[in-house]
């Protein structure tokens, strides 16, 4: 099973994808975007657009994904 991890923070994403099961877990692949907050959009706005494009860019899956 294929879980995702993902922090938002101060104008920075980060993700960590992890593999595993009753026997273990595996980092199969950790990631890192900024935050860009373009004029005339929300700060909400800018988010969302930075959480796809991060998961579009680096084949992310979206099914098991645990946000802090």
């Amino acid at each position: 099973m294929r879980s995702v991890g993902l922090e938002i923070g101060d104008g920075l994403l980060r993700a960590v994808e992890v593999e595993g099961g009753s026997k273990g877990a595996q980092i199969r692949k950790y990631v890192q975007a900024p935050v860009a907050l373009q004029t005339g959009q929300t700060a909400e706005d800018a988010v969302a657009l930075a959480i796809d494009t991060l998961f579009r860019e680096h084949s992310l899956p979206r099914g098991s994904v645990t946000i802090s």
